[in-house]
């Protein structure tokens, strides 16, 4: 058993080991490339609506909340 158990984990450590260096090779190229686009971090921008809840969005949730526990319970 010891013996499958360092196979397994050598086999493992021969695929990880490339694996995560191209990850890291692959993310020094991509860093400036997003820096020159803009993408610092720094700022909260964002390109998507901000999502609110109103009050119909209460109602459908009690309403399916309410189902589900009558579901569960009967």
């Amino acid at each position: 058993m010891h013996k499958r158990c360092k196979a397994i984990i050598n086999h493992f450590l021969r695929y990880a080991i490339p694996l995560l260096a191209n990850a890291i090779r692959k993310a020094e190229r991509v860093a400036p490339a997003m820096e020159s686009k803009g993408f610092t971090g720094e700022t909260d921008r964002t390109h998507y609506h901000e999502m609110t809840n109103d009050r119909h969005d209460w109602i459908f949730v009690s309403v399916f909340l309410s189902y589900q526990y009558g579901f569960l319970n009967i």
